[in-house]
């Protein structure tokens, strides 16, 4: 099995300090909502906020049109964060071969069996307007 950052969609994040703030899983796809943590070779990339150790993007990673999806532990506890959002703790190991994916942290382990990966990044709204 490969480390996560061997995918090119994610040579540029850490994930082991990443966010879980949502996992979305049926029998065909799985969807993590994650607050990543972006390196400094990632074109988002901003020196970190006042405060925060890394600079953070959330985002979508999604397994679509999966052959298969299937939990081996899962874990309902959700903490709050400081910022009062969900916190589900971090992908803690990530690993794949060819379509076959590992994950696991404080949320559960999952393994999914998918050809079509891809990460999304949510568009940032500007608190203030434009005139």
């Amino acid at each position: 099995m490969k480390p996560y950052y061997e995918l090119s969609i994610l040579d540029c994040l850490y994930l082991e300090d990443s966010y879980v703030l949502g996992v979305e899983a049926d029998k065909t796809s799985a969807i993590f909502t994650v607050e990543f943590v972006l390196t400094e070779k990632h074109s988002g990339y901003l020196l970190p906020k006042k405060g925060q150790q890394y600079c953070y993007k959330k985002g979508k990673l999604k397994f679509e049109d999966c052959e298969a999806v299937s939990w081996a532990k899962v874990n309902h506890v959700r903490n709050i964060d400081k910022n009062l959002e969900i916190d589900m703790g971090n992908i803690d190991v990530f690993t794949f071969d060819e379509n076959k994916y590992f994950l696991s942290g404080d949320w559960g382990e999952i393994e999914i069996i998918s050809e079509n990966v891809s990460l999304d990044f949510c568009v940032e709204v500007n608190e203030k307007g434009s005139d």
